[in-house]
């Protein structure tokens, strides 16, 4: 990687007679921090501008409780944004999966031992009480558990009884609906209380786009006016908005080191 045009790689800047962390130290930082999959995802400028109520963007919502259905190359990519815009903010992403782990004491003290380098989650509590911002992958959790819908609902009800942010993902090609394992009439009801948002597919997978699935009105876990439209839907029979561009004007300068870390936007591209 080449030298730091300011601290020569240094990793920190003299100002004011204070020693201070170089900004490429900082990305370098929160990169490390990100996981892989998440680090090496593709940024547009398309998800800097994505909109969740047609006036706030998606990346900035970060103190709401949201229901996203996108695609999970997608989905990478505004969690990055994301990381590195609300540097001070701690994030953790999990599954409906981890979960039933938790809950069935697979990733407890006494379950990984004293000296486990892993971390140790004791009970749901644990796992969803501490981050600024909870972010769970529905569905993925595969085979039959009793408790699944129990479990989820004790994390959303923790989150959202103490008006605590949480981003509820639900991939389009492999949707969080009736049948799914986790889903409960009491599940289906919270996520209907909280802000649904769709977002269409912008990044491509290995040069193509990903199909769209076709799914009817009634396979979504959401109220029938919230729900996405099947494919076949004429624009003007449903209520959904689409997605806009947020103004120039609003948007803020992007770390100008973030190109050296994964496959996005170059440097001098703003937020």
């Amino acid at each position: 990687m080449a030298a730091c045009t300011i601290c020569g790689n240094a990793g920190v800047v003299e100002r004011d007679g204070k020693l201070l962390e170089c900004e490429c130290s900082e990305l370098r930082r929160i990169a490390a921090s990100m996981p892989s999959y998440i680090r090496t995802a593709k940024v547009q400028e398309a998800h800097l501008k994505t909109l969740v109520d047609g006036k706030t963007r998606l990346i900035e919502s970060v103190d709401r409780s949201l229901y996203i259905t996108a695609y999970w190359n997608d989905m990478r990519a505004f969690i990055k944004v994301v990381m590195l815009k609300h540097r001070n903010k701690f994030l953790r992403i999990i599954s409906d999966r981890e979960l039933r782990d938790v809950f069935v004491g697979s990733a407890s003290r006494s379950a990984r031992g004293e000296d486990s380098k892993e971390a140790v989650y004791n009970s749901i509590e644990d796992l969803v009480k501490s981050p600024a911002l909870l972010i769970i992958r529905l569905n993925e959790l595969k085979y039959k558990n009793k408790a699944a819908s129990s479990v989820l609902e004790e994390a959303m009800c923790y989150r959202l009884d103490r008006n605590q942010p949480i981003w509820l993902l639900n991939n389009p090609l492999d949707r969080f609906v009736r049948g799914s394992v986790a889903w409960s009439e009491t599940v289906e009801s919270l996520c209907s209380s909280i802000l649904h948002v769709r977002v269409d597919q912008i990044n491509q997978v290995d040069g193509f786009m990903e199909p769209r699935p076709v799914n009817s009105v009634a396979d979504s876990p959401l109220a029938p006016e919230q729900a996405a439209p099947s494919r076949s839907t004429s624009p003007k029979s449903t209520s959904k908005k689409t997605v806009r561009s947020a103004p120039d004007e609003e948007e803020e300068e992007l770390p100008s080191g973030l190109g050296a870390f994964g496959r996005g936007i170059k440097p001098g591209r703003r937020l």
